[in-house]
């Protein structure tokens, strides 16, 4: 009976200061938009000066959590991306990120996206050079700036019956709620589709020097982070709770 009631007490000072602290940002969001691509360079539409822009995307499985009240006509901004400006594989300026690398300032003008790393290509470059092929994967070798490609490409057959392909990359960061303080995690997955367009084409074009254009969708995923406070707050209870049930016996 001591053991149970000293557990209740610990849950029950969790949950206080839960409901004490400032409700965190969490959800999904789907946003879309397009995007120039050449060997060392991700240019989101329009073209030129730093940034893109995206719109709102619900979708089939919506926008959830903070980013519920965001539709079709939520237009943000985000951050071009260069080698030099955005390396791949290795923290971007730590501690804090890449600020406003993604933000919709009218629907959402307290959150704002930190950028904190992008993911490398997770594919082998063996098959980028290979006579196109359906279910045939490549993530491009490393380029002459010593750059790791961040994408994963994949052929396929559509309905067509002919050769299409999709590609993607992942980055990962914080959100920022600038009415608290407070800082979230986030995961985020850009892809994009050619059709009846095989990777191989795509690569030739731009390793080449040339560039193409193509349209995105992306799902960022969001999820709290416990504060420091807490943490330690639950942690030193249930220090006094295991002495009190030590004490006892």
């Amino acid at each position: 009976m001591r053991i149970k009631q000293l557990l209740k007490e610990v849950t029950l000072l969790a949950v206080s200061v839960g409901v004490v602290s400032a409700t965190p940002i969490v959800g999904t969001l789907n946003f879309t938009g397009g995007a120039t691509v050449s060997q060392f360079a991700l240019d989101f539409s329009p073209e030129g000066g730093g940034t893109g822009t995206v719109r709102s995307t619900p979708g089939s499985n919506g926008n959830t959590g903070a980013f519920a009240g965001l539709n079709d006509t939520s237009v943000g901004t985000i951050l071009d991306r260069t080698d030099t400006t955005q390396p791949v594989g290795v923290p971007l300026n730590p501690p804090n990120g890449i600020n406003n690398y993604l933000v919709f300032p009218t629907a959402l003008p307290n959150v704002v996206f930190r950028l904190d790393f992008i993911l490398p290509g997770s594919f082998s470059p063996a098959q980028c050079g290979a006579a196109p092929a359906p279910q045939q994967t490549c993530t491009p070798p490393t380029g002459p700036t010593g750059q790791i490609s961040p994408y994963n490409l994949t052929n396929y057959l559509d309905a067509s019956g002919q050769i299409s392909s999709s590609a993607g990359f992942s980055v990962r960061g914080t959100v920022l709620n600038t009415l608290t303080s407070e800082v979230s995690n986030f995961n985020g997955t850009f892809t994009a589709t050619f059709l009846n367009t095989p990777y191989q084409q795509t690569l030739s074009t731009v390793l080449s020097g040339g560039s193409v254009r193509v349209p995105f969708s992306a799902t960022f995923t969001v999820t709290s982070v416990p504060e420091p406070s807490t943490l330690a707050m639950v942690g030193a209870f249930a220090v006094i709770a295991g002495l009190k049930l030590r004490k006892r016996r």
